[in-house]
Formats: structure tokens, sequence, C-alpha cells
């Protein structure tokens, strides 16, 4: 078990990431070639080459996981073998129960119906997307009618340097009680992600297991 980090929840919070680079595929795909209709996407990461191929990782929504799913865990590993489709009917419960119980906690007037409103914005687990329009991430997409107390503006992709983890939160308690900035500066071209950090910092798995116990 991972020893508790509540510090990181102080006036002067740690940040476990800073100085941290991401590795990173970048495609350019102008929004003239994804038509003119809305997109759900997500990724998925398969092994395959010295064994029949199998799915072993899947991505949409970028705080599903962390917020309602043991990391790792069965159902998790299930989660990322599966597909969209399946995700509403096999989730939905986990989802709601969790959301339900953090209502409840936070005094939301309506806690079985917040909690249903969570659950279809972060299922199925997809990234929804209207090409030209702006990219402003929240769970959902542009057609979702849930807002609830997130902040502002209609769910489309996400931005760079969008806050997933503080937006994410303030949906899901009604609070925004939590907010991340972007560590590095966005280029203005290809490949738009900032230049890499130099600092020397040990392997986050080192750091990782030194917390276990």
């Amino acid at each position: 078990m991972s020893t508790p980090t509540p510090e990181v929840f102080t006036a002067s919070p740690s940040n476990l990431f800073a100085g941290r680079n991401v590795t990173a595929l970048v495609l350019d795909l102008p929004d003239s070639q994804l038509g003119r209709g809305p997109l759900a996407v997500w990724a998925r990461i398969s092994l395959y080459g010295h064994a029949p191929q199998q799915q072993v990782s899947r991505i949409g929504q970028p705080m599903l996981r962390p917020l309602f799913f043991r990391v790792p865990g069965p159902i998790t590993e299930a989660l990322n073998a599966g597909n969209p489709a399946e995700d509403r009917a096999e989730y939905s419960a986990t989802v709601t129960a969790t959301a339900a119980t953090i209502a409840r906690l936070a005094g939301i007037p309506d806690p079985v119906g917040h909690a249903a409103g969570v659950a279809d914005a972060f299922l199925p687990d997809v990234l929804r997307y209207q090409p030209g329009q702006p990219a402003h991430f929240r769970p959902g997409g542009p057609d979702d009618t849930h807002r609830g107390d997130s902040p502002g503006g209609v769910a489309n992709g996400r931005a760079l340097t969008d806050d997933a983890f503080g937006t994410a939160l303030h949906l899901l308690t009604g609070n925004p009680i939590a907010a991340t900035t972007s560590p590095g500066s966005v280029r203005p071209g290809l490949p738009y992600l900032g230049a890499p950090d130099d600092s020397d910092l040990p392997p986050l798995a080192d750091l990782r297991r030194g917390g276990r116990r």
C-alpha cells in the first residue's frame, strides 16, 4: 500500500511531477479532415508480435481511472481490456456509487441525481470533439446537458493547457477544491508540447517502490 501524502493538499502542496517529462507521439491532423459531425476519440495499447494481439490499456477520459477505480486492480484491468460500447452497462454502478458517496459528504442536495449526472459525463470512456470548435476539457461532450457546478464552457476535446485534474474534481464534488497549471509553455506549431526539462530526477517508479509498505 502506498504511503499517504496529505501534504499535497496543504497551502504549499508538493508536485511529484514538477520537472518531469512525458514521451508523446504527436499527430498534426487538420479539422478539415475530420468531417463535420461530433467525434468520440479513444486510444488503446495492445501487445502484438510475440503472441496473439491483446489489448492491455485504453483511455479517453483522463481522470476516469484515478477517481473511480483502484489502479492496479482486476476491475481496472477489465476496463482497460474492453471497449467504450460496454462502459455504461459494465461500470455505471461503480462510478455512481463513488459519486453518490462524495456528493453526500459534500452536502450536495440531490446526491443520487448528481451521481447519475457524473456517470453520464464520465462514461463511456471517450473524449468527445466537435471539429471547428475551440478545445475545452470537461467530462462529457458538446451535446452534454449535465453542467452541475463544474467550470464553464462546452466540453470539447482537451487543449494542452486545460486543467483536467481540477476540472474533473470540480464536477465530481461540486466544489473547486483543486487546480493544476501547465508546467511548461506550449509551442505555436508542431510538436506543440513545450521543450523538455533537463532536471536530473529519480524515476517515478523508484519513488513508488519507496512509498510502499
